[in-house]
Parts: structure tokens; C-alpha cells; sequence
């Protein structure tokens, strides 16, 4: 600008030499660029502003629903919870209602006057007096055929414990629950005293007492009276079964017993198996609850987080708006 105006081709005028200035140094080029930013400035710290509060919502938005996917991986579904509560409450009040009822009527089933185990040990005896009766005894096969059927009935009062004892058992398990342990169940054997020897003992003892005493009189004008004791075989056959019955009675006292006892310890076995059943049962229902209860709190977790997240999503669309907004207006005021 000094060459032009006061060098070799200027004219020396200083209102020249400012014009030229002013035209080669662009003030007012820079005075207007620095006015239109003045002006801006505010408007672009605010969009800078904006985008980095977008930036935090959209960060908080990814870690709010990271917390959601975590909790919902957590959580169970507490409809099914309760049906499972539900369904475990009606496995309990089952177990209950056996202890209070179920235990009784099984025991009242066999115990008591009008008990399996009575009426069939009676049964046992009624059937031997039955197959005696049918015994000729004044036959010559008749002490054979008392003995064989004494003998027989023996090993059915046996047998009889026997098949009770595990039937007792069976219907323990049907009506109540099947024993977790079965060896300790006391099963017990009858061991009557009563073999083919036993049988002979008793005939040769009671011989004696089969003989009966007859008379009779000799003489016409002067009569006599004579006695003598005759050996009367359906006597002797009696007696040998009177004895026999009375033996018979005593072993059909001890089965009741020995089965009355046996249903006892069986029924206490069952009432602990039960007991534990329930309170097992009690501890699964408690789980379950807290379980739930569990459950509904990470429900209401999830929905406030999800709320919550919901409006960090509408905040930063809000806030996206508004930069781009102010983003239009510096742009078209350049």
C-alpha cells in the first residue's frame, strides 16, 4: 500500500495511503466475519452443549438397559411362581389330611374287633373246626387226618401273619406314602410250637382220659354188678381236639397281638415319614414364596427402569431436536 501511494508511483496523499490499506489489510472483511461469530458463538457452545447432554443420555440409556437385561435374565415369572405355590400348598394339605385321617382309617382297618386281623384269625379258627367236623372220629384214619389238618392249620396262622404283615405294609404305602426306607420295617415270624411229635405227645397224654366206665350185671335171682373202663376212640378223638382248639386259640391271641403291635410300629414309621414329608414340603413352600416375593420386586424394578429409560430416550430426542434446530439456524445466518 506505501509503494502505491508514496513510492516511485504514488502521489504522496495519506487519504490515499489509508484508502489502499484498507483494501489490502480486508479489515472490514474480518470486522464482519468477526461480528457474524460474535453473534454465533453462543448458538454453537449451546448445539456443543446439546450434543454432549445427548451423548450422557444415550450412554445412561444403554446402561439402564443393560440393568433391565440383567434383572429380566434374574427374574422368574411370578404367575408360574404361584402356581407352583398352589400347587405345593395342595401336595401339603394332602400330607395333612393323611395325618389327621388317612393314618387312622388305615390302622382302624385292621385293628380293633372288627379288624382284618381279627376276623380273619378268626376265620383261620372257624376253618379248622369246619375241617374237623368233617372227620368220622371213630374211623381208623381219624388221628391221621387230625393230625395233618392241625398241622396244616399251623402253617396257615403263619402264613396268615405273614401275608397281613405285608399287606399292612401295601396299603400304608397306597393310602399314605411309600416308607424311604423299607428295611426297617420289624416284619415278624410266627413260631408256634406244634410239629408232628408235639401231636403224638398230646394223643399219648390224654390216652388216659379216653377210657369211660361200663358195668354190667350177672345172675337172675341174685344179680351182680360188674364195672370195667372201655377205651372210646370219639372220646379220645375230642379230647385231642379240645386240645388242640385251646392251643389254636392261644396262637390266634398271639398273631392279634403280635399284628396289633406290628400295625403300631408301622403306623409311627409312617406318621415320621409324613412329618418329614410336610415339613420338607413347608421348606419348598416358604422357598417359593420368598422366591415370588423375589420375583414381583425385580418386576417392579424392570418397570421402573423401563420407565425410567423411556424417558432418557424421549429427553434425548428432545435434545436432538433442539441442536438441530439451532445446527439449521448458524447455518443459515453464515
Amino acid at each position: 500500500a506505501y509503494t502505491e501511494t508514496n513510492g516511485l508511483f504514488g502521489n504522496g496523499d495519506m487519504s490515499d495511503f489509508i484508502a489502499k490499506l484498507h483494501e489490502k489489510s480486508r479489515f472490514q472483511q474480518i470486522y464482519q466475519a468477526l461480528e457474524v461469530f460474535g453473534r454465533k458463538a453462543h448458538y454453537i457452545l449451546l448445539a456443543s452443549l446439546l450434543d454432549s447432554i445427548s451423548k450422557l443420555y444415550g450412554k445412561l440409556w444403554n446402561d439402564m438397559n443393560s440393568r433391565i437385561d440383567m434383572f429380566r435374565q434374574k427374574a422368574e415369572d411370578p404367575t408360574e411362581l404361584a402356581k407352583k405355590i398352589d400347587k405345593v400348598k395342595n401336595d401339603l394339605d394332602i400330607i395333612q389330611n393323611k395325618l389327621s385321617r388317612g393314618v387312622s382309617n388305615v390302622v382302624r382297618r385292621y385293628r380293633g374287633d372288627e379288624g382284618i386281623i381279627k376276623v380273619e384269625a378268626e376265620e383261620a379258627v372257624k376253618d379248622f373246626l369246619s375241617s374237623v367236623g368233617k372227620i368220622a372220629p371213630d374211623s381208623d384214619t381219624a388221628f391221621t387226618s387230625l393230625e395233618r389238618l392241625s398241622l396244616k392249620k399251623i402253617d396257615q396262622f403263619e402264613e396268615l401273619q405273614e401275608r397281613l404283615q405285608h399287606q399292612v405294609v401295601e396299603e400304608f404305602d397306597k393310602e399314605l406314602v411309600a416308607l424311604s426306607d423299607k428295611s426297617s420295617i420289624p416284619f415278624e415270624s410266627l413260631k408256634p410250637d406244634f410239629t408232628d411229635e408235639t401231636f403224638k405227645k398230646i394223643k399219648e397224654a390224654t390216652e388216659s382220659k379216653a377210657y369211660e366206665t361200663r358195668s354190667f350185671e350177672e345172675g337172675v335171682t341174685f344179680k351182680k354188678t360188674h364195672t370195667y373202663s372201655e377205651y372210646v376212640q370219639n372220646r379220645h378223638f375230642d379230647i385231642i381236639k379240645n386240645d388242640i382248639l385251646n392251643r389254636l386259640t392261644v396262637l390266634k391271641n398271639s398273631l392279634t397281638d403280635n399284628l396289633g403291635e406290628f400295625v403300631d410300629n408301622i403306623r409311627s414309621k409312617y406318621i415320621t415319614e409324613l412329618s418329614n414329608n410336610a415339613n420338607t414340603k413347608k421348606a419348598e413352600l416358604d422357598a417359593i414364596m420368598e422366591a415370588k416375593k423375589t420375583a414381583e420386586q425385580i418386576q417392579d424394578i424392570i418397570r421402573e427402569l423401563t420407565s425410567k429409560a423411556n424417558e432418557l430416550s424421549a429427553a434425548q430426542t428432545d435434545v436432538k431436536k433442539i441442536k438441530g434446530g439451532i445446527s439449521k439456524y448458524v447455518q443459515h445466518n453464515n
